[in-house]
């Protein structure tokens, strides 16, 4: 299914986080700086959500393999849940820097919710940066997005 920017897209909410140093990914979850956002979608129209969100990756190790999921949180146990089918996996051969944007299409729903993004390092030979390009001198602000389509 594809989605065509027009007037269906409602109640858009954004933030532009500033970042004052990369993201030095593990091999355990973490949150992903500037992908949190909450959501109340638009109550009388569209019946899906898209979270969006983009930022850069590089290399730390001569490759790099990461692991991303979209989590929602649980306000009946304090706890954040792993959406099911959000994990994507991203993976370079060789040294460099990308722009990853993930997008994630949900079934609308009532209320606000908070949603994130976690992320990790498959291994710790493949190791990567967030937010910074390859020479880890310039600093990208991520982006996140919600809108009712």
């Amino acid at each position: 299914m594809s989605y065509i920017l027009s007037p269906s897209y409602l109640k858009k909410e954004f933030t532009i986080t500033t970042t004052t140093t990369k993201q030095d990914l593990t091999t355990s979850f973490d949150v992903v700086d500037g992908s949190a956002i909450t959501y109340t979608p638009h109550e009388n129209h569209g019946t899906e959500v898209m979270y969006e969100y983009s930022t850069t990756w590089a290399y730390k190790d001569a490759s790099s393999k990461i692991i991303f999921r979209l989590v929602e949180y649980n306000s009946g146990t304090s706890a954040w849940d792993e959406i099911s089918g959000s994990y994507v996996t991203i993976k370079s051969t060789k040294s460099g820097t990308a722009q990853i944007n993930y997008k994630y299409i949900l079934q609308k729903w009532t209320g606000s919710k908070q949603l994130r993004l976690e992320c990790k390092d498959s291994t710790t030979s493949l190791e990567g940066y967030l937010h910074t390009d390859h020479t880890q001198s310039f600093l990208i602000d991520p982006i996140v997005e919600c809108v009712t389509v």
